[in-house]
């Protein structure tokens, strides 16, 4: 049985051909190995050889012969952060590479099919992902000194209210360029980049919320996204807010990204909380 896998940014297809592939090429990064034993490819010379895999950059002339051989093919967008990754770190300005090489990780079949047997789609994601080394994150934090002093700021009166407007003050800058900046230099509030702080704006213009990455799932603290989950999920979007199309917003990028990866979500005051986190009840 042969199963294709869509996301946004990349393809999956799982299974096997019955014909050989004439030489072509895709507007699209493509990894493709032989899930048993090899399969055989054109070399510069216009042999056939016999490869495990290859990694073949956008637009590259390739001949392949996998009739009847079970492949995994993954088709990635080169202009999505895996694809600039994948450009940057493993292909290098090369047309075609060898699958598994130094810096790209063996996909474990076994596990692979595991999780494409239970429809877990967010592991199959992670697999790839990490087959790369990809990791989604921003650039490590407090670069800026302007920033810097915020931080130190907030850490210094962590008991009292502070508004935008005194934290605009400290930095010397407008609310809106602070915003701004804040967001552009925060990135993960860890070194060793397993909390974020995420922007989550609609009950508050400014609404953020803390997303914890484990090696499992991750949680996402949400505040006061919503009343509670159900709340999300049905769309009802609660009657105090500042903004209800930022809110609306807010809603479409949680339930995108729960839908890609295990996510437990935890709003300040659902009282469900405690016991989805207990059991790992994940949102989507």
């Amino acid at each position: 049985m042969n199963y294709l896998i869509i996301w946004k940014d990349f393809k999956i297809f799982y299974g096997s051909h019955s014909r050989t592939v004439d030489e072509h090429s895709h507007p699209v990064i493509q990894l493709v190995f032989a899930i048993r034993g090899t399969f055989r490819s054109k070399d510069d010379s216009g042999d056939w050889a016999a490869k495990k895999g290859l990694l073949i950059a956008p637009n590259c002339p390739h001949e392949c012969d996998a009739s009847d051989v079970p492949i995994i093919s993954i088709q990635i967008d080169p202009e999505s952060s895996l694809g600039e990754w994948i450009l940057s770190n493993q292909l290098k300005d090369r047309s075609i590479i060898d699958y598994p090489a130094k810096d790209i990780g063996a996909i474990d079949i076994n596990r692979f099919s595991s999780h494409l047997a239970h429809e877990d789609w967010p592991a199959i994601r992670e697999m790839v992902e990490n087959a790369f080394g990809f990791r989604r994150t921003t650039p490590l934090f407090h670069k800026d000194k302007r920033i810097q002093d915020v931080v130190a700021f907030i850490s210094n009166h962590i008991g009292q209210k502070i508004n935008s407007e005194t934290l605009a003050e400290v930095a010397c800058l407008s609310e809106s360029r602070l915003l701004h900046l804040f967001k552009a230099e925060m990135g993960p509030i860890t070194d060793s980049e397993d909390m974020l702080l995420v922007p989550t704006a609609g009950h508050t213009k400014h609404h953020a919320s803390v997303l914890f990455k484990t090696d499992d799932f991750d949680i996402l603290f949400a505040g006061d996204v919503s009343y509670n989950q159900e709340q999300l999920i049905q769309g009802d979007i609660p009657g105090i807010n500042a903004d209800y199309k930022k809110t609306r917003r807010t809603y479409d990028n949680i339930t995108a990204y729960a839908q890609q990866n295990r996510l437990i979500f935890l709003p300040s005051h659902d009282w469900e909380a405690a016991r989805r986190l207990e059991e790992r009840s994940f949102l989507c």
